[in-house]
C-alpha cells in the first residue's frame, strides 16, 4: 500500500514527467530562427531541472520504486543532454552542489502539504 506522501509525490513528478515530455517534443518541433528560443530553452530546462529533482527526492526518501521510472530517466538524460552537453562528470557535479538544498526545499514543501495527524503538532503549520 503506497502513503499518502508518496502517492503526493509520484503525482507530482508524473505531473513534471509530463511536462518534461511535452517540452522536448515541442524543442524537437522548435524553428532556430525564432528569436525566443533561449527564453524558451530556459524555461524548459528548468522545467527538466523540475522534474529531476522531483525524482531524485522521490527516489531518496520513498524508494526507487515510487518514482515513474521512465519518465525519471528521460527527464534525467534529457537534462543531462540540454544542460551539461551529454558530460555525465559535469550533471553528477552539480547534483552534488545542489542535492542537499534541493532537497531541503522539496522536504519543506511535502510538510507544508501533510494533513495534520490528530494530537501530532504539525510542524508545517509554524
Amino acid at each position: 500500500m503506497e502513503s499518502a506522501g508518496a502517492a503526493r509525490i509520484t503525482a507530482g513528478i508524473a505531473r513534471l514527467a509530463g511536462a518534461a515530455l511535452a517540452i522536448a517534443v515541442g524543442a524537437a518541433c522548435a524553428s532556430p530562427e525564432r528569436p525566443e528560443m533561449a527564453a524558451e530553452e530556459a524555461a524548459e530546462i528548468a522545467a527538466l531541472e523540475q522534474a529531476f529533482w522531483h525524482c531524485d527526492y522521490a527516489a531518496t526518501t520513498e524508494g526507487v520504486l515510487a518514482t515513474p521510472m521512465a519518465a525519471c530517466q528521460h527527464a534525467t538524460n534529457e537534462l543531462k543532454a540540454r544542460k551539461f552537453g551529454g558530460s555525465f562528470r559535469a550533471m553528477t557535479a552539480w547534483w552534488q552542489q545542489r542535492k542537499q538544498a534541493e532537497h531541503e526545499r522539496l522536504g519543506r514543501e511535502a510538510a507544508r502539504s501533510r494533513p495534520p495527524r490528530p494530537g501530532l503538532p504539525n510542524p508545517a503549520a509554524s
